[in-house]
């Protein structure tokens, strides 16, 4: 009995804890650099952002950095495909190349 009160208790208090801890980030501005204007810069930025976007700003950091990640991968892939096509177009002009000659070996051959 004495454990779920405590437990009960203990949920009651660090729910409220959870609401305040948006400004727990520009708090630490403030008292870092010490300008109340940084820190309420910072809050009003992550709010706009919020508001924006619906994400937060490490929501929003990551989501940019894996469409970022996904548009490298596609420019990987484009590249390897043209590098394919190069290699394609290399052997063609090689054995064209060859064929010529061998068409010109048996024309001086057959010159003699």
């Amino acid at each position: 009995m004495r454990k779920a009160i405590y437990l009960l208790l203990s949920l009651l208090l660090l729910t409220g804890c959870l609401q305040s801890s948006a400004f727990v980030g520009p708090a630490i501005t403030g008292a870092t650099s010490g300008s109340m204007y940084n820190a309420g810069l910072s809050y009003t930025s992550n709010a706009i952002l919020k508001k924006t976007t619906g994400k937060t700003t490490s929501e929003y950091l990551i989501s940019a950095l894996e469409q970022k990640k996904l548009k490298i991968e596609k420019k990987k892939i484009a590249i390897k495909k043209k590098q394919k096509q190069i290699l394609s177009v290399k052997e063609d002009f090689f054995n064209m190349v060859k064929v010529h000659i061998s068409s010109y070996k048996k024309t001086i051959v057959n010159q003699n």
